[in-house]
């Protein structure tokens, strides 16, 4: 924003109804964004189970063997239903983008 409080200058100008067509869709794609690049590291450790997972991110790497399972099965929860939840929170509204309407004109 500017120091007098406006709207911020556009990049391209002629572009502004494509900017505001696209406003309210910003946070659905930074949601499939980010769950889709999650998800796919939670699935691999979902097949391996509790024990592979403990086994290969955990006790190679030398963590104490009674933290390694609890460890895996919140790393498994972490990234595979973070990821997944891309889907439901990509179908409501719960962070919408601030509307430009409600914003002080000059």
């Amino acid at each position: 924003m500017s120091a007098s409080g406006s709207e911020p200058k556009l990049l391209i100008p002629q572009l502004k109804p494509f900017y505001d067509f696209v406003e309210p869709l910003s946070w659905l794609l930074i949601r499939l964004t980010v769950g889709l690049m999650i998800l796919p590291h939670g699935w691999p450790k979902l097949m391996a189970g509790i024990e592979g997972t403990a086994a290969t991110s955990f006790l190679r790497r030398g963590l104490w063997v009674g933290i390694a399972e609890p460890m895996a099965v919140f790393l498994i929860l972490l990234e595979t239903a973070g990821g997944s939840a891309w889907r439901s929170a990509s179908s409501r509204d719960s962070l919408p983008p601030p509307s430009r309407s409600k914003w002080p004109r000059s």
